[in-house]
C-alpha cells in the first residue's frame, strides 16, 4: 500500500503519511463517513471552531494576536469563521423572511410618516432590511473593511496595527458577535416580538463586544475604551443617516414608490 499523495510506501496500520501527512483512508466515502468527518473537524471537543468560539468570547485578543504573530494551529483564520458565520446567518435570514421567528415590525424605524409626500417609510424600511437578508453574506463581507476603517479613524493614535490588521480585528469580533446571537434564536421561537425587541438590543450586544475586543487587544483602561466606543457610534450613526438617506433615493428612483 502507498500513500494516494506522495506515493510512500505506508505500512499496515498506518494512519498517517510519515512523509507528507496526508490521512490514509482505506474505506470507500459514503454519506455517514462525510457527516462524521464534518463534525469531528468542526464541532468536536478538539476543534478549532469551538476553540475560537470559547476563547473569543472570553479571552479574544489570544484568538487574534494568535493569527498575527503566524501562529495559526490552534484557531481557524478569520476568513474561514466568517464563512461558517455566514452560512449561519443565511439560515437565519432565511428563518426570519419566512416569518419561522415571527413578524418583524418596522414601525419603529419610520421617524415619522410623511403622508403628504407619498413616501411609506415603513415599507422602505421593510424593502431595505429584504434586500440586506437576500445578500446577507455580500453584506457581511463588506461590513468588515467599513468596520476596519472606522477603527482605524477611532484608534489613530495607536499604530501598532495597520488596515489589513484591523480587517483581521473585526472579522474575528464580528464573526462571534453573529455567532453568539444565534443562541438567542429560540427564544425567538418562545416569546413574541422577541426579534422586534433584539434588534435594537443586538446594535448595543455589537458595540458592547466590539468595544470588549478592542479593549483586550489594544490593552487600554475601560475610560479610554468608552470614549473610543462613543466616538466609533457617532460616526455609525452619521453612516446609518447617510445610508438610509441614499437608500430612501434609490428606493424613489427605481419606481418603488409613487409620488
Amino acid at each position: 500500500m502507498e500513500c494516494v499523495n506522495c506515493v510512500q510506501p505506508l505500512q499496515k496500520n498506518e494512519k498517517y503519511c510519515s512523509n507528507c501527512g496526508n490521512q490514509v483512508y482505506c474505506e470507500r466515502i459514503t454519506i455517514k463517513s462525510l457527516i462524521n468527518e464534518f463534525f469531528s473537524k468542526y464541532f468536536s471537543l478538539e476543534s478549532k471552531l469551538l476553540g475560537t468560539i470559547k476563547d473569543m468570547t472570553f479571552h479574544p485578543e489570544k484568538v487574534i494576536k494568535s493569527y498575527m504573530r503566524n501562529n495559526r494551529v490552534k484557531y481557524l483564520p478569520p476568513i474561514n469563521f466568517m464563512i461558517i458565520a455566514g452560512l449561519l446567518g443565511g439560515f437565519y435570514a432565511y428563518l426570519l423572511n419566512n416569518g419561522y421567528l415571527g413578524e418583524m415590525s418596522f414601525e419603529a424605524f419610520a421617524i415619522e410618516e410623511n403622508k403628504s409626500s407619498g413616501i411609506d417609510q415603513v415599507e422602505i424600511s421593510k424593502t431595505i432590511n429584504n434586500e440586506v437578508q437576500n445578500y446577507y453574506s455580500i453584506v457581511l463581507f463588506l461590513t468588515i473593511p467599513l468596520l476596519a476603517l472606522i477603527s482605524k479613524l477611532v484608534f489613530y493614535n495607536y499604530k501598532q496595527y495597520n488596515f489589513a490588521e484591523h480587517s483581521v480585528i473585526h472579522a474575528y469580533a464580528y464573526s462571534q458577535f453573529l455567532v453568539l446571537s444565534y443562541v438567542t434564536i429560540p427564544f425567538s421561537l418562545v416569546f413574541d416580538k422577541f426579534t422586534y425587541y433584539y434588534t435594537f438590543l443586538s446594535f448595543i450586544f455589537l458595540i458592547g463586544y466590539h468595544a470588549f475586543v478592542l479593549k483586550r487587544v489594544f490593552d487600554i483602561s475601560w475610560k479610554k475604551m468608552i470614549v473610543k466606543s462613543l466616538f466609533f457610534i457617532a460616526i455609525i450613526i452619521v453612516l446609518f443617516i447617510v445610508l438610509s438617506v441614499l437608500g430612501g433615493i434609490l428606493y424613489v428612483i427605481l419606481g418603488k414608490v409613487d409620488i
